[in-house]
């Protein structure tokens, strides 16, 4: 089980300063930031964010076709900020989309040319949800991968608040990771 440490969480110096830690880790790939000048604040757990954020990013590096570029993308919604990650290589085909959340599940495609147990997007599900948002995926095989998750902004109103995450109280995640390791 995962305790929340929740705070307002500024996501624009949150995602550079993250990008700033992770950029020899990219393969050799840059990395384009997209953001509003402002964003608004969302409750979270910034360290949850992080964790998510590195999760994309790491499989955006080694999902990527050589010398292509990765972006990450934030768009300001009425309710939430979402975030976004593409990159361009294989994809994902229609029937993927639908497992990539799965535990254990590693695309076809890929299984022996990537390391990995098949559990980060797992993972990063549980703490997008464990913190009232949501995570999915668009692909186009071939072509390009999104990875897309939204946190509510703390200008919400507190009825969307209290349905989602509800920082006034603690919340546990439970994220089972028994026979990964």
């Amino acid at each position: 089980m995962l305790a929340l440490e929740w705070s307002a969480v500024d996501l624009g110096p949150l995602v550079s300063d993250i990008m700033d830690r992770v950029r020899d880790q990219m393969r050799g790939r840059s990395v384009r930031m997209l953001m509003p000048e402002r964003l608004p604040q969302v409750q979270a757990d910034p360290m949850r964010v992080e964790q998510i954020l590195i999760n994309l990013l790491s499989n955006a590096a080694k999902y990527s076709t050589s010398g292509t570029e990765i972006s990450v993308e934030a768009k300001v919604l009425p309710t939430e900020v979402e975030l976004a990650v593409t990159n361009e290589g294989s994809g994902l085909t229609e029937d993927e989309t639908g497992k990539v959340f799965t535990r254990f599940y590693r695309s076809k495609n890929q299984v022996g040319k990537v390391e990995g147990l098949g559990i980060g997007l797992y993972i990063a599900k549980g703490l997008v949800e464990a913190q009232g948002g949501h995570i999915w995926v668009d692909s186009e095989p071939g072509r390009f991968t999104t990875f897309h998750f939204t946190l509510l902004r703390t200008d919400a109103s507190p009825e969307l608040v209290n349905a989602g995450a509800n920082p006034g109280s603690p919340r546990i995640a439970e994220l089972t990771t028994e026979g990964a390791g």
